[in-house]
Protein backbone atom coordinates (compact mmCIF):
# COMPACT_ATOMS: atom_id res chain seq x y z
CA UNK A 1 0.00 0.00 0.00
CA UNK A 2 3.09 2.58 1.06
CA UNK A 3 4.13 1.73 -2.57
CA UNK A 4 1.88 4.54 -3.86
CA UNK A 5 3.52 6.92 -2.56
CA UNK A 6 7.32 7.99 -3.56
CA UNK A 7 7.49 10.42 -0.58
CA UNK A 8 7.66 7.29 1.63
CA UNK A 9 11.74 6.71 1.09
CA UNK A 10 12.33 4.09 4.10
CA UNK A 11 9.44 2.40 6.48
CA UNK A 12 11.12 1.88 10.29
CA UNK A 13 9.84 -1.82 11.82
CA UNK A 14 10.25 -4.97 13.97
CA UNK A 15 8.10 -6.92 11.01
CA UNK A 16 5.34 -7.26 13.80
CA UNK A 17 4.72 -7.82 17.69
CA UNK A 18 7.91 -8.16 19.52
CA UNK A 19 11.33 -7.06 18.10
CA UNK A 20 13.25 -7.87 15.08
CA UNK A 21 14.43 -11.49 15.82
CA UNK A 22 10.75 -12.62 16.55
CA UNK A 23 9.86 -11.18 13.02
CA UNK A 24 12.58 -12.40 10.70
CA UNK A 25 10.28 -14.32 8.32
CA UNK A 26 7.89 -11.29 8.20
CA UNK A 27 11.21 -8.32 7.72
CA UNK A 28 12.64 -11.27 4.65
CA UNK A 29 9.22 -11.30 2.82
CA UNK A 30 8.75 -7.32 3.31
CA UNK A 31 12.24 -6.33 2.39
CA UNK A 32 12.10 -8.58 -0.59
CA UNK A 33 8.98 -6.93 -1.99
CA UNK A 34 10.69 -3.66 -1.60
CA UNK A 35 13.42 -4.73 -3.80
CA UNK A 36 13.39 -2.59 -7.10
CA UNK A 37 11.00 -0.35 -5.82
CA UNK A 38 12.31 3.16 -4.43
CA UNK A 39 11.50 2.37 -0.28
CA UNK A 40 13.72 0.34 1.82
CA UNK A 41 12.45 -1.44 4.97
CA UNK A 42 14.92 -0.64 8.02
CA UNK A 43 14.90 -3.21 10.90
CA UNK A 44 14.53 -1.63 14.33
CA UNK A 45 13.17 -2.92 17.24
CA UNK A 46 15.10 -4.88 20.14
CA UNK A 47 18.32 -4.51 18.29
CA UNK A 48 21.68 -4.52 20.74
CA UNK A 49 25.20 -5.74 20.61
CA UNK A 50 23.80 -9.52 21.54
CA UNK A 51 21.66 -10.06 17.99
CA UNK A 52 23.28 -7.24 15.68
CA UNK A 53 25.64 -9.96 14.27
CA UNK A 54 22.23 -12.96 13.64
CA UNK A 55 20.65 -9.64 12.37
CA UNK A 56 22.70 -8.67 9.72
CA UNK A 57 23.33 -12.48 8.64
CA UNK A 58 20.26 -13.00 8.18
CA UNK A 59 18.52 -9.55 6.48
CA UNK A 60 21.03 -8.25 5.04
CA UNK A 61 20.16 -4.50 5.68
CA UNK A 62 21.30 -1.55 4.11
CA UNK A 63 20.46 -0.15 7.13
CA UNK A 64 19.08 -0.38 10.85
CA UNK A 65 17.48 1.67 13.85
CA UNK A 66 19.25 0.90 17.28
CA UNK A 67 17.33 2.83 20.45
CA UNK A 68 18.23 1.14 23.94
CA UNK A 69 20.05 -1.59 22.94
CA UNK A 70 22.88 1.35 22.13
CA UNK A 71 22.43 2.79 25.13
CA UNK A 72 24.91 3.03 28.21
CA UNK A 73 22.08 1.51 30.54
CA UNK A 74 19.59 0.36 27.92
CA UNK A 75 17.07 3.02 28.43
CA UNK A 76 16.06 5.73 26.72
CA UNK A 77 17.50 8.63 28.50
CA UNK A 78 20.96 7.52 28.77
CA UNK A 79 23.82 8.53 26.69
CA UNK A 80 25.03 6.27 23.93
CA UNK A 81 27.78 4.04 24.49
CA UNK A 82 30.44 4.52 22.41
CA UNK A 83 31.81 0.77 23.13
CA UNK A 84 29.06 -0.45 21.70
CA UNK A 85 28.49 1.74 18.63
CA UNK A 86 32.40 0.68 18.05
CA UNK A 87 31.19 -3.15 18.69
CA UNK A 88 27.94 -2.46 15.97
CA UNK A 89 30.52 -0.58 13.57
CA UNK A 90 33.23 -3.54 13.66
CA UNK A 91 30.16 -6.58 13.10
CA UNK A 92 29.38 -4.74 10.00
CA UNK A 93 32.24 -3.70 8.63
CA UNK A 94 33.57 -7.52 9.06
CA UNK A 95 30.37 -8.38 7.12
CA UNK A 96 30.66 -6.41 4.28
Amino acid sequence: MLLKYPEVKTILTSGGPGGVTDNFEHLERLMKEAEDTHMTIMPGGGLSTENVSEVIERLKPGSLHFGTGVRSTKSYDAPISKEKIEFIWDVEKNWR
